[in-house]
């Protein structure tokens, strides 16, 4: 974010932030952050992402390391938004998605999402949010397969028609 570097790590139901920089060789104390509706997980995978001066973190889903596969609980995703300065959680978006990966405009307005219902890839879509407001402004459905996104800003003229 910036020029500035940062690590995140959730252990269980701690979550783990630290600003790191190329010279370092250690890591300091950090924060401490505690994401609501997260409790005591064994395996799971979280992403990073920054937007607006505020760090994004959320589970990413459709991995072998899934844990809907081995509960028959319904189990939350969504987005935490978190101020960076603090650790302290300001939103905490869609809760009711499942991430496989989360890109976001330049402006750091609109976050683009891979949804996956199950942890098979069934029920795939793309979805575009307002970060703000936490609304869905579109989705598209995907066929049952493994998708990644990328954002990139190209000229129209290299656009096929």
């Amino acid at each position: 974010m910036g020029n500035d570097f940062y690590l995140y790590a959730q252990e269980r139901n701690q979550g783990h932030l630290w600003k790191v920089s190329p010279a370092d060789s250690e890591l300091g104390e950090g924060l401490s952050i505690r994401l609501p509706g997260i409790n005591d997980v064994d395996m799971d995978l979280w992403s990073l992402a920054a937007a607006g001066g505020h760090l994004l973190v959320y589970e990413r889903f459709g991995t072998k390391f899934d844990r809907r596969s081995s509960s028959d609980a319904a189990q939350g995703g969504g987005v935490y938004e978190i101020d960076p300065a603090s650790g302290s959680v300001i939103s905490s978006l869609l809760p009711d998605l499942h991430f496989a990966v989360i890109k976001i405009d330049a402006r750091g307005e609109k976050l683009f999402g891979i949804d996956v219902a199950s942890e098979t890839w069934e029920g795939v879509r793309l979805v575009k949010i307002d970060r703000r407001s936490g609304h869905v402004d579109a989705v598209r459905e995907l066929g049952s397969d493994i998708w990644n996104i990328d954002l990139a800003d190209i000229q129209a003229e290299l656009i096929p028609r």
